[in-house]
This record gives C-alpha cells, sequence and structure tokens, in this order.
C-alpha cells in the first residue's frame, strides 16, 4: 500500500513542447533543414516551406519576410503547417510575396564561350521582350508590368540538348507564356540556324518553375 501510495506520488513525465517538422512532407522537411544550414531565421523557414518547396522561391520569400518584418509588417502565421498543406494549392502563392522573373535557357552541348553565350542570351531578352510589345496579349502586358515593378530578374539556366530546349519551349507555349527561342546566324563555330537559348516570360515566378525549376543555374 505505501508502495502505490509512493509511486502515485511521482511527478508525470511532461510532453515536450518545441517546435518539429513532423508535419512536413519528406521534400519540405529536407528544403527546411537547407534553409536552416544557411542562417536563416527557423520561423521564416518554416512559413516559405509552408507555401513552395523551391529552394529559389522559399529564398526569395525569406527576404520578402525579412524587409517586412524591418517595418514591422510581418509575423509567422498561426495557421498549423499540416492544414496549410492540405487545403492550400501548393502553387498558390500570396500575391504580396509574389514575384516575377524571365529565364534563359542556355544549350552546353554547343560549347559556347562566354561572350557568345552573353551575346545569345541578350538576343533572347530582347526577342522576348519585343514578342510582348508587338502582342495583344492583355496576360503578357500585365505580367511585363509586375517584372518591371519587381526588378526585372533575368535567371540563366542550363539544358542539355536542342530537344530539351524544344520541349521546354513548347512547354511554356502551351501554358500560355511569352516564349522566344534564337536561332543562331552562323557567324561565329556555331552552325548556322542551331538553337542556342531559349527565352520564357517574363511571368510568375511560381508558374516558370513548374516548367524550369529541375534546371541548374548557369
Amino acid at each position: 500500500m505505501e508502495k502505490s501510495e509512493e509511486v502515485s506520488k511521482e511527478p508525470t513525465t511532461k510532453q515536450p513542447t518545441t517546435t518539429t517538422t513532423s508535419d512536413l512532407s519528406p521534400e519540405a522537411e529536407l528544403l527546411y533543414a537547407e534553409l536552416l544550414s544557411m542562417g536563416f531565421d527557423e520561423a521564416m523557414c518554416r512559413e516559405a516551406v509552408k507555401l513552395t518547396t523551391s529552394q529559389d522561391r522559399a529564398i526569395e520569400l525569406i527576404l520578402k519576410f525579412q524587409e517586412d518584418l524591418e517595418k514591422g509588417q510581418w509575423a509567422p502565421s498561426k495557421q498549423n503547417t499540416t492544414t496549410t498543406q492540405t487545403t492550400q494549392n501548393p502553387f498558390e502563392i500570396p500575391k504580396m510575396y509574389e514575384s516575377y522573373k524571365m529565364v534563359c535557357l542556355v544549350r552546353t552541348d554547343l560549347n559556347m564561350g562566354v561572350g557568345k553565350i552573353a551575346a545569345q542570351v541578350g538576343h533572347a531578352v530582347l526577342g522576348a521582350y519585343q514578342n510582348i510589345i508587338s502582342s495583344n496579349n492583355l496576360r503578357w502586358n500585365e505580367d511585363l508590368i509586375k517584372w518591371e515593378e519587381t526588378g526585372t530578374a533575368k535567371i540563366v539556366l542550363k539544358v542539355k540538348s536542342k530537344e530539351e530546349l524544344e520541349e521546354l519551349y513548347n512547354r511554356a507555349k502551351d501554358n500560355g507564356l511569352n516564349a522566344y527561342i534564337v536561332a543562331d546566324a552562323g557567324r561565329t563555330q556555331i552552325e548556322s540556324g542551331s538553337l542556342t537559348v531559349c527565352a520564357i516570360g517574363p511571368a510568375s515566378s511560381v508558374i516558370i518553375d513548374q516548367i524550369t525549376g529541375h534546371l541548374k543555374l548557369m
């Protein structure tokens, strides 16, 4: 009897209340760990992985969070992560955090020099811009204005072949995005008519990443 009284007086073990990532998908957990290793704030990392599993996008969001924090306009969401991930479209980024960019896809199998790549990327950017100016596409024009308002980001990515370049160009067109592909004039070692670079956008970073998010930076 005495024994049982002693047992009943023992303090119960308190469950830990530390933050975990068990409510995140494996992909989001990996991204969360990578962001933390870069030195970003834990709360901002959690907010970012609720909205995207793209590392580039997550970093863009965290930088935006930091700007808003300095202005006193940001605080971590109180919404449960599990609820967020099951009810929110993973590509739905709040408008205040949405960014715009143009991407240029460069073929690596042509072994172009740095100067050649720069020239071809320049042709692609100009061609994509002229496409919009000469078109009556309302969406493209709205995206152009938002791109200009948010810094005209231009990202150069690598593709391995002509086939991959054409496939991504066609996917962009099929999704209603502005796209322009450059055929070389043949004034260097590159064969005349060779497809070298494709520019996509400008458009929402989230939408472009659905097509080119798997590519590596040049």
